[in-house]
């Protein structure tokens, strides 16, 4: 298989398993908080999470560029303290960390250099 047709095929599983996250997460009684999409790295907005267990889900993919992958702190949105990791991913990825310290107001920074990713904060109501 030609490494076009194997980037394709790899962008469509990650698509798919994004979709096939959120769909299972609201499934199972999780509301989406928050969602941010972007590249290299950034610190969202702060958000507030309202029940004790929450989560982060993710996907990372290469922008072509040097393939690094995603270290993502979760930081009290009052101190900026690190509270927490939701991920420390190498390569290409889809995963989440379900969290137990809410509720509460966090921010997420997101490092992610030579990457395209997608986000999102989900919590149970």
């Amino acid at each position: 298989m030609s490494s076009r047709k194997l980037r394709c095929a790899l962008l469509a599983a990650l698509l798919m398993a994004t979709v096939g996250l959120s769909a299972t997460a609201h499934a199972q009684g999780w509301q989406v908080v928050q969602r941010w999409s972007g590249n290299g790295m950034q610190d969202t907005e702060a958000f507030s999470v309202g029940s004790r267990d929450w989560q982060v889900v993710w996907t990372v993919q290469s922008t072509g560029a040097s393939l690094e992958g995603l270290d993502m702190s979760i930081n009290d949105a009052a101190s900026g303290d690190v509270v927490g990791v939701a991920a420390s991913e190498r390569g290409e990825s889809v995963g989440s960390t379900i969290l137990h310290n809410g509720p509460g107001n966090f921010y997420l920074n997101i490092r992610g250099p030579g990457t395209r990713w997608n986000v999102q904060v989900t919590d149970q109501p």
